[in-house]
């Protein structure tokens, strides 16, 4: 384990290590917001319906459907701006405007002031998670190609851990400091009765400025390195005919978007992937219904929104710590 993170030392500059355990933070936010608001819709008796659940949960699906546009990220860029930062640096800023724009609607697209809007809401963050899902891309493919081939494995591990901690700031301290009943009880002097710390179009308001700081930080102070060459063809599971070939990633060579769809649909024929695909695919089919519904299902049953995110504190922190202890032996 000590020679795992000492090769890390080695091959990565403390920069580039604090960029990836941070790039992935901004990601962990639209998430997080995205998750808090199936708990604000079932905490009120008069948003509580499992109609508006299902249709929201369609803001989730980015994610999973990312790798049909992976290979257009991968393959299309500005060379003076360079692979990575052609598409990182308009995705944070687009979604820090997102972000600031809901700010104004997002109360009212809640019920706070009417009816509500499920159409609205779910249109709105599916379009901020399909940002966040297309900046994982970026960022995970910046980290394969900065990231030396001993500590390639140690980018799904930043990502896991940044992530989290944005997930963290957005769902769990929002919901806690937006609850009146817990800052009344723990964090301020003087109750104000049904006010918390914060509200939800205020977190909408502060988080652009995250966005704009950390892009403004990698627009003037971040250069890349030349790339490394990337090995993935040489897998003895990948075949393409008789044709096999080395494929080197920098800005003077690049595949073009049908060869990197080719390439993309090379590797998800390979029989561990297949095998990893299917054995994935029953896990979250047998978990899904206890996933998403357990927790409305406690807030149907009279359980607080705010202790239930709370409850989300003793899993989470695990969730950052084991990829770091888990890495040195997967490597």
């Amino acid at each position: 384990m000590i020679k795992s993170f000492k090769r890390l030392s080695d091959a990565c500059n403390l920069t580039y290590l604090f960029v990836f355990l941070l790039s992935p933070l901004p990601q962990g936010i639209p998430l997080g917001l995205a998750a808090a608001i199936p708990f604000l819709l079932q905490s009120d008796v008069h948003t509580a319906n499992y109609r508006y659940q299902a249709i929201f949960s369609w803001v989730f699906w980015p994610f999973s459907l990312k790798l049909a546009w992976a290979p257009i990220v991968d393959s299309l860029y500005f060379r003076r701006l360079g692979r990575r930062k052609s598409w990182l640096i308009p995705i944070q800023y687009a979604i820090g405007i997102d972000l600031f724009v809901l700010s104004g609607k997002v109360n009212a697209w809640l019920g706070l002031a009417g009816d509500v809007q499920i159409w609205s809401l779910t249109c709105a963050f599916f379009g901020l998670t399909l940002l966040a899902a297309t900046q994982d891309i970026v960022v995970d493919g910046w980290a394969l190609t900065m990231l030396s081939k001993e500590n390639v494995a140690w980018a799904s591990t930043c990502n896991s851990v940044g992530q989290s901690l944005g997930y963290i700031v957005a769902f769990i301290v929002f919901l806690a400091l937006e609850s009146p009943d817990l800052c009344n009880k723990y964090l301020r002097f003087t109750p104000i009765p049904d006010q918390g710390l914060i509200s939800f179009s205020g977190v909408f308001c502060f988080h652009p400025m995250t966005f704009i700081s950390l892009t403004f930080r990698i627009l003037t102070g971040l250069h890349h390195q030349r790339q490394r060459q990337l090995r993935v063809l040489d897998s003895p599971y990948f075949s393409q005919g008789d044709k096999k070939e080395e494929v080197e990633e920098d800005e003077g060579r690049h595949l073009s978007l049908i060869q990197t769809y080719q390439v993309m649909l090379g590797v998800l024929r390979l029989r561990p992937i297949l095998k990893y695909i299917v054995f994935v695919f029953f896990v979250k089919f047998v978990f899904s219904a206890s996933d998403n519904v357990f927790g409305l299902k406690l807030l149907e049953n009279g359980l607080s929104k705010e202790r239930l995110a709370l409850m989300g504190t003793i899993v989470l922190p695990l969730q950052a710590i084991l990829p770091l202890v888990v890495t040195p032996w997967s490597n």
